[in-house]
C-alpha cells in the first residue's frame, strides 16, 4: 500500500538523517519509489527515489553525467534551512512506475503526497506524468471544492502550498493517524499507527499516545497550528478504483474481491431474485432473457473488465441508455444497477443471493 509521512515543523530535525531513515522504512515494503519535499528558507526542496534502497544526495556536489546511468534518482529545489513542513511518501504502483511518477506531484508551487486512487471527471487539462495523484493536485490547486466535485475515488494527501501551509485531507476510506513528538516539537501524521512509531524509533522519539485523524475533513497547519478545518464532501468510489484498493490502501473496500460467488443462469432464477426492480426491467424492450448472464459480485465485475468496451449497450437503474464514460463515473451501487448488452448480443447483469429490489 502506499503511505505518506508528515512532520508539521521541521525545523528541529535533522533533515537528511530523518529522511534517509524514513525513506529506507518505507522502501521496505513501498518497493515503487520513495519521495518527500520540505519547506525550507530558501523554498521547498526534496528527492525522489526509485532505488531498493534511499541515501539522500542532496548535498552532493559532483553527479554522474545522466547519460550513462540507469536513472534511479531525481532532486529539486535548493537546501535550506527547514523553516515548515517535511512531506513524505513510498509508493506502490496502480499506475506507471518510474521517477516521473513518484511522489511528490509537483505543480506551480505546489507539493502533493497521496495516499489512494482516483479518476477525474473535471475538464481536460495538459498533463505532465501518467499518475492519478497528478489529477488530485491539479483539482486541489482550484480548490477543494473542485476536489470534491471531479474525482472519483479514495484519498488521504497532504500538500505544501506556495505560502509554505502544509493542507491534510482525509477521506472516509483512506486511514490516517497523528501522533505528538515532544522532542522535535512537531505533530507527525501518517497512513498507519506501525509507520509512526517506526519513524518516531528511528529518530529516537518515543510516543505516547497515537490518535485517528477524524474521517471527511480538511486541515490547513502553519507549523504546528491548525489555522483552519472543516468537512469535505467526496463523490465517494466506484469499481475502477476499488478494484485497486489492496494495492493502494492495503485493505478490500467491497465484497466484489471475496471467492464466495454464483453465476445464476436460468430465468426462473432471475424472476426469483433479481437486483433491477420490476420498473427498470419494464424499461428494457426487446431483451432475451435466455442470453443473460447473472453475475454475483465478483463474476460482475471480473465480466466488466474483461468485456465491457464502446461496443456495449448500458442501461441505468431507470433504464435510460448510458454511455461507457457515464457508467465509469457512477458508484458501485449504481453500476450494480445497470443492465450491459455487449457486442456478441449477450446481456450481462448483477446478482446477489437472494435479495429483490422493491
Amino acid at each position: 500500500m502506499c503511505k505518506i509521512a508528515v512532520f508539521t515543523n521541521a525545523n528541529k530535525l535533522d533533515v537528511k538523517t530523518t529522511v534517509n531513515r524514513a525513506g529506507n522504512i518505507l522502501l521496505k515494503s513501498e518497493r515503487d519509489g520513495f519521495g518527500y519535499a520540505v519547506q525550507g528558507v530558501s523554498g521547498v526542496y526534496g528527492e525522489k527515489c526509485v532505488d531498493t534502497s534511499f541515501i539522500s544526495r542532496i548535498d552532493y556536489k559532483f553527479e554522474i553525467p545522466q547519460s550513462v546511468i540507469i536513472q534511479k534518482y531525481s532532486k529539486f529545489g535548493i537546501k535550506s534551512k527547514p523553516s515548515g513542513p517535511l512531506i513524505m511518501h513510498g509508493r506502490i504502483s496502480t499506475n506507471d512506475k518510474g521517477l516521473l511518477n513518484c511522489h511528490p506531484m509537483i505543480r506551480d508551487n505546489h507539493y502533493l503526497i497521496h495516499n489512494g486512487v482516483v479518476s477525474d471527471d473535471g475538464p481536460e487539462y495538459v498533463k505532465q506524468t501518467t499518475n492519478d495523484s497528478e489529477d488530485l493536485l491539479y483539482r486541489f490547486i482550484e480548490g477543494i471544492n473542485s476536489v470534491e466535485d471531479n474525482l472519483t475515488g479514495y484519498y488521504a494527501f497532504a500538500c505544501i502550498d506556495p505560502n509554505g501551509n502544509l493542507h491534510i485531507v482525509r477521506d472516509s476510506v483512506a486511514s490516517l493517524y497523528i501522533t505528538w513528538l515532544d522532542k522535535y516539537d512537531t505533530y507527525l501524521i501518517g497512513t498507519t499507527v506501525d509507520l509512526l512509531e517506526s519513524i518516531a524509533k528511528s529518530i529516537g522519539c518515543e510516543i505516547e499516545m497515537i490518535e485517528e485523524v477524524r474521517k471527511d475533513i480538511y486541515m490547513v497547519f502553519k507549523g504546528n497550528e491548525l489555522t483552519y478545518i472543516n468537512e469535505i464532501s467526496p463523490r465517494g468510489w466506484n469499481y475502477n478504483q476499488s478494484k485497486y484498493s489492496e494495492s493502494s490502501l492495503g485493505k478490500l473496500i467491497d465484497s466484489y474481491s471475496s471467492q464466495s460467488t454464483n453465476k445464476i443462469t436460468t430465468v426462473d432464477q432471475w424472476n426469483d431474485t433479481a437486483k433491477w426492480s420490476s420498473h427498470h426491467r419494464n424499461n428494457i424492450t426487446d431483451i432475451d432473457l435466455d442470453d443473460a448472464e447473472y453475475y454475483a459480485e465478483e463474476k460482475f465485475f471480473e465480466a466488466i473488465d474483461q468485456r465491457l468496451d464502446d461496443t456495449c449497450t448500458i442501461w441505468d437503474k431507470h433504464g435510460n441508455e448510458i454511455t461507457m464514460h457515464q457508467f465509469d463515473n457512477l458508484t458501485i451501487e449504481q453500476q450494480k444497477m445497470c443492465l450491459i448488452e455487449t457486442s456478441d448480443g449477450e446481456y450481462i447483469q448483477y446478482f446477489i443471493g437472494n435479495e429483490k429490489v422493491s
